[in-house]
């Protein structure tokens, strides 16, 4: 500064760096508060984890917690039709203008597949959208987003066995949401889905290998026929009805 110096000409300045520095006060209590949000939400999504019983109950509960502990704006999961490529909605909660009845996604190499849900099955990785209104790969879907005031986006892949199959698709309602520290909780969000899912394919496929042992073994023990199952030393471990039937042995 070179002296004399008026202090009129120091106000505007002094008052920059003032409104400078409560924007990114601001800015950094918002992200704060977005990213005790996305813990809680994560907190929760790990209990639910263990309780859904169903792939449904368990897609319900994501998009519910997303839109209700996060407030994002809007929430979807989609999965790939294997015969059309096509990414059909399988849940979603918060889309009250009938945003997702107006779009269409894929993972074809077309102009509904460059987007970032079909971007983020095809190579099985999280995209995010700073502003939906700038972005050029957004453009199909644009006037949509702007009649249902969606700003940010984050598509996350949802994957059976490893292998990406489906979408979590995330909407706020203000750009610059999805920084790298919400981008991290997300991840583990959707890694927990698709253990999720992965634990229920489990859980049906033994609820399956068992009725059809049951099975089995009903038609052994009413078969017409004797029938004996020994161990390699030849020891005697089962013999059905009809074994004792015909020889007048007993079972034990």
């Amino acid at each position: 500064l070179h002296w004399p110096v008026r202090l009129d000409a120091l106000v505007p300045t002094r008052t920059q760096e003032l409104q400078s520095n409560i924007a990114r006060r601001t800015a950094s209590e918002r992200q704060l508060q977005r990213l005790n949000r996305l813990h809680v939400a994560l907190g929760r999504l790990n209990e639910a984890v263990v309780r859904v019983k169903s792939r449904e109950e368990l897609f319900q509960t994501v998009c519910r917690i997303m839109t209700e502990v996060v407030q994002l704006r809007l929430a979807w999961i989609g999965w790939v039709e294997e015969s059309t490529g096509r990414i059909l909605v399988q849940t979603q909660q918060g889309d009250t203008t009938g945003y997702l009845e107006g779009i269409e996604v894929s993972i074809n190499q077309e102009p509904a597949g460059q987007g970032f849900c079909g971007t983020c099955i095809r190579e099985n990785r999280t995209c995010v959208c700073d502003d939906i209104r700038t972005d050029e790969r957004t453009l199909p879907w644009r006037e949509f987003a702007r009649k249902a005031g969606l700003l940010g986006l984050a598509a996350l892949p949802i994957r059976e066995q490893g292998v990406a199959r489906g979408v979590l698709t995330l909407y706020a309602g203000e750009s610059n949401f999805f920084g790298e520290p919400e981008r991290a909780l997300m991840e583990e969000a959707s890694a927990n889905v698709s253990f999720a899912l992965d634990h229920l394919a489990a859980g049906v496929n033994r609820r399956a290998a068992e009725a059809r042992v049951a099975k089995l073994l009903q038609a052994i023990e009413r078969s017409p026929a004797a029938i004996v199952i020994a161990d390699r030393e030849g020891r005697i471990e089962y013999v059905n009805p009809k074994f004792t039937e015909v020889t007048g042995y007993t079972a034990k």
